[in-house]
C-alpha cells in the first residue's frame, strides 16, 4: 500500500509535465501554423510568378512561331529562286561547253589552215626565188641583147626595141626589189648567217631519261615567229624582242629515242632574220647546247661527224624524202615525211669514232650526237684508259651528251684555226671528209708542223692550250671534243672554217646556273681594233690571246669572259668576218657551239661587185645587189 500511495502522489506531477508538454506542442504547432502560411503565401506568389511567366514565353513562342514560319516562307521562295538560277546556270554551262567545242573544232581548223598557208607561203618564195634568180640572169644577159639588137636593127620591124628592152628592165628590176621585199630579207651584209627559216630536232639522251629542252631564238630587230611541229604541244607564235632575245621551253616528251622515226621535227618561221639555237639540260647542271642551221643553207649531202656510241638525227623539209646513212657497214635506208625527224643509233666500240654519210634525195637537216661522251685527260693518262674499260652501263653515269649541227658538204671548208681552251686539259681533233678519196691534212702552229693522210676521218690529239691551224685537201667536218677535270664532263665544239667566218652575232648563254661562260673569238689581227662587245671594244675586255699564221695572214685568238645572258657581238666594218665560239663549263658539265656559220657563196663579196660592174658597163638602168 506504501508504494502505491507513492505513486499516487507522483500522478499530480506527471500529469503537470504532461499539460506542459502539451502546451509546448500546442505553441510549436502554432508555430508551424504561421511557417506553413508564410509557405502557402510564397508558393501562392511563385505560382503566380510563373504563371505570368508562362503567359509570357506562350506570348514570346507565339511570336517566334510565327517568325519562324516568315522566315521558312522567305528561305523557301529563296531557295526556289536559287534552284531557277541554277538551272538558268547549267544551261548557260552547256551552251559555253558547245560553244567551247565549236571553238576548239574551229581552233584545229585554223591551225590546219595556218600550217597550209605558211607551206603556201613557204612554196610561194622558192618560186620566187626561182624566179628572181631567171631575172637576174635576164638582166646580166642584157648586155648581150642589145649587142644582138645593134647587129640586127636592119632587120627589126622597128628601131625602138632597145628602148623597150631597157623599159622592161626597169621594170623587171623593180619586180626584183618588190620579191626581195617579200622575202624579209635584211640586209645584213655578204657574210649573213642568220635566217627567217629553221628545222630543230632533240635526239635521245645519255641516261635515257627526259632533259629539259629549249629553243633560244635572237634577233637584231623585233621579230614574230611561228613554231610548228605536228606532234601535239609546241604551236605557238611568239614575240622575240632584240633587246631581249627569248628562251622558249620545249616539251621534254619531243626527245626522240632509239632507231625509230618521229613526227618531232619542229620548224620556227620568223618575219624578220633570226638566230636560233637548241639546248639540253637537267638539274641546272647538265646540260648542251647547238646552233641551229637556217633552212636556205641545207642540202642533202653530209658528213655527220660524231664520236663512239653516235646518234645522227635528221629532219625533213619536204614530203617523199628518201634518205640513205651509211655508217662503216652496209647503207641503211629512210624515207621521211615533211617534218618528220628519224634517228638513228650505233654502238661501236669505245675506240672507234664511226664515220656516217648521209644522203638525200631532198634538203634535211642533220644534227650529230653522241649519247654517251667521256674523256678524262690525255689517252695516255691512267682515267682515260679506265674510262674506256668501263661498260656502258655503268659509262653512261658519268658520261654526257654531245651535240652539233652539221653544215651540209656544198658549205664546207679547208682550213680551220683550233682556239686554245684555257680551261680544258684535254683536246681531241675529229676530222671526216670524203670516203671515196684520200685527204691531206697538216697541222701547223708554233710548235708543231704535222702532215698526214687519211681516208674517212681522223683524230689528232693536242694541248688543249696552244691554238693551231688545221688545212686539209678536200672540204672537211672538224669536230673539237675536249674534257676540263676529272670532274667535269666533256663537250664537243663543231670548228667553224675560215670560209664560214661572218660579221655580226647576236645569242644567249643557253644555262645560267653554275656555269663559267666564256666567248672565243678567232679574227685577223688588223682588224682587231674594230671589234665589239655589247657596244664595248673587245681590245679592251679580253684577258687572254695569241697570234697564229694562216698562210700569209696573222689572226689572233681571243678568250674572254663574258655573263650569263644575252649578248652581241660585230665588226664595224661591213665586210670584215671573224669566227666566234660560245663556251661554258660547270663543276658538273660543259658545252660549246660556234654562234653563227656562214654556209653561202665564198666569194659572195666578190660576185656582187662583178655583177654590179657588169651593170654598169651594159648601161642598165639600175645596179643589182642580191644577198
Amino acid at each position: 500500500m506504501t508504494n502505491l500511495g507513492g505513486k499516487l502522489d507522483d500522478i499530480p506531477q506527471k500529469l503537470l509535465n504532461v499539460e506542459n508538454n502539451i502546451n509546448d506542442t500546442i505553441g510549436k504547432t502554432e508555430d508551424l501554423e504561421v511557417r506553413m502560411n508564410r509557405l502557402y503565401d510564397y508558393v501562392h506568389n511563385e505560382t503566380e510568378l510563373m504563371r505570368t511567366t508562362n503567359n509570357f514565353v506562350c506570348g514570346v513562342g507565339t511570336h517566334l512561331e510565327r517568325t519562324l514560319n516568315k522566315l521558312y516562307d522567305s528561305m523557301k521562295e529563296k531557295m526556289e529562286s536559287m534552284n531557277e538560277k541554277l538551272d538558268d546556270i547549267s544551261r548557260n554551262m552547256e551552251n559555253m561547253e558547245r560553244k567551247l567545242n565549236n571553238t576548239k573544232l574551229t581552233t584545229e581548223f585554223l591551225d590546219r589552215k595556218m600550217i597550209e598557208l605558211h607551206d603556201f607561203i613557204h612554196n610561194q618564195r622558192e618560186t620566187m626565188s626561182r624566179d628572181v634568180e631567171f631575172l637576174v640572169r635576164f638582166i646580166y644577159d642584157k648586155a648581150d641583147l642589145n649587142d644582138f639588137q645593134r647587129n640586127n636593127k636592119t632587120k627589126m620591124c622597128s628601131t625602138s626595141t632597145d628602148v623597150d628592152v631597157n623599159d622592161h628592165v626597169e621594170k623587171l628590176q623593180t619586180g626584183i626589189e618588190w620579191l626581195k621585199s617579200l622575202d624579209g630579207e635584211e640586209k645584213l651584209g655578204c657574210k649573213n648567217h642568220t635566217g627567217n627559216e629553221y628545222a630543230v630536232m632533240f635526239p635521245q639522251t645519255h641516261l635515257e631519261t627526259e632533259y629539259d629542252l629549249q629553243v633560244i631564238i635572237t634577233s637584231r630587230e623585233d621579230a614574230i615567229v611561228d613554231i610548228l611541229s605536228p606532234y601535239p604541244g609546241v604551236n605557238q607564235t611568239v614575240n622575240v624582242k632584240s633587246t631581249e632575245g627569248l628562251i622558249v621551253p620545249i616539251p621534254s616528251n619531243f626527245t626522240s629515242w632509239f632507231n625509230d622515226t618521229y613526227s618531232k621535227g619542229i620548224l620556227l618561221k620568223s618575219n624578220k632574220q633570226i638566230s636560233v639555237y637548241g639546248a639540253t639540260q637537267r638539274e641546272s647542271t647538265y646540260g648542251e647546247a647547238f646552233m641551229a642551221i637556217p633552212t636556205r643553207f641545207l642540202s642533202n649531202s653530209y658528213y655527220a661527224a660524231s664520236y663512239n656510241y653516235t646518234l645522227a638525227t635528221t629532219i625533213a623539209l619536204y614530203d617523199d624524202t628518201q634518205l640513205n646513212k651509211s655508217y662503216t657497214g652496209p647503207i641503211i635506208k629512210t624515207e621521211l615525211q615533211k617534218n618528220l625527224s628519224s634517228l638513228k643509233v650505233h654502238d661501236s666500240i669505245p675506240w672507234d669514232r664511226t664515220s656516217i654519210q648521209l644522203e638525200s634525195n631532198k634538203a634535211i637537216g642533220v644534227l650529230a650526237s653522241a649519247r654517251c661522251f667521256n674523256q678524262y685527260g690525255s689517252r695516255y693518262d691512267k682515267h682515260w684508259q679506265k674510262s674506256w674499260k668501263l661498260p656502258f652501263s655503268v659509262k653512261k653515269k658519268h658520261c654526257t651528251q654531245v651535240l652539233s649541227y652539221i653544215p651540209p658538204k656544198a658549205s664546207l671548208g679547208n682550213v680551220f684555226i683550233i682556239p686554245q681552251i684555257k680551261t680544258a686539259n684535254s683536246s681531241l681533233l675529229y676530222i671526216e671528209s670524203d670516203w671515196r678519196n684520200k685527204c691531206l691534212v697538216s697541222f701547223r702552229s708554233g710548235e708543231v708542223n704535222k702532215t698526214a693522210n687519211f681516208t674517212v676521218n681522223y683524230q689528232y690529239e693536242s694541248d688543249p692550250v696552244l691554238p693551231y691551224v688545221m688545212e686539209t685537201s678536200l672540204p672537211s667536218v672538224a669536230v673539237l671534243f675536249i674534257g676540263n677535270s676529272l670532274s667535269t664532263r666533256a663537250t664537243s665544239i663543231l670548228i667553224p672554217s675560215v670560209r664560214q667566218y661572218t660579221n655580226h652575232y647576236k645569242f644567249i648563254t643557253p644555262f645560267k646556273q653554275s656555269f663559267n661562260h666564256s666567248a672565243i673569238i678567232m679574227i685577223e689581227n688588223n682588224h682587231v681594233n674594230g671589234l665589239k662587245l655589247d657596244g664595248k671594244h673587245v681590245e679592251n675586255l679580253y684577258t687572254e690571246s695569241r697570234t697564229i699564221n694562216v698562210n700569209e695572214t696573222q689572226y689572233k685568238v681571243i678568250s674572254m669572259d663574258i655573263t650569263a645572258g644575252l649578248h652581241e657581238v660585230h665588226h664595224v666594218e661591213n665586210d670584215v668576218t671573224f669566227g666566234l665560239i660560245a663556251l661554258g663549263f660547270s663543276a658538273n658539265d660543259a658545252y660549246g657551239f660556234p654562234v653563227g656559220l656562214y654556209l653561202g657563196e665564198e666569194n659572195c663579196k666578190d660576185q656582187n661587185s662583178r655583177k654590179a660592174e657588169n651593170t654598169n658597163s651594159n648601161n642598165a638602168v639600175v645596179k643589182v645587189d642580191i644577198h
